[in-house]
């Protein structure tokens, strides 16, 4: 996306990505109707996965290399699952 757009501008369509995606982890639910929106959780949510998104994208842009995005990434989702699961038993 760089070789067509900004740094900037294909920075915030990645995040926006990124956080739509994660939606379905918090925001979207599936009932019995269908699929429902939960406009403040998904709000709140959003904002905090384009955030974390921004800070992947800031590590890969500072190292020059993807990888640092990625293990970065593993990282966060390894804490975040531990601390809910350790919380959850």
């Amino acid at each position: 996306m760089e070789q067509k757009l900004s740094l900037s501008s294909s920075t915030i369509i990645e995040c926006t990505l990124f956080a739509l995606i994660h939606q379905i982890h918090h925001g979207i639910i599936k009932t019995t109707s269908g699929l429902t929106f939960l406009p403040f959780s998904g709000a709140l949510w959003f904002i905090l996965m384009f955030l974390v998104s921004w800070m992947f994208a800031s590590l890969r842009a500072r190292s020059g290399s993807i990888f640092v995005a990625i293990l970065a990434h593993i990282i966060f989702n390894l804490t975040m699952n531990t601390t809910i699961f350790l919380f959850l038993w």
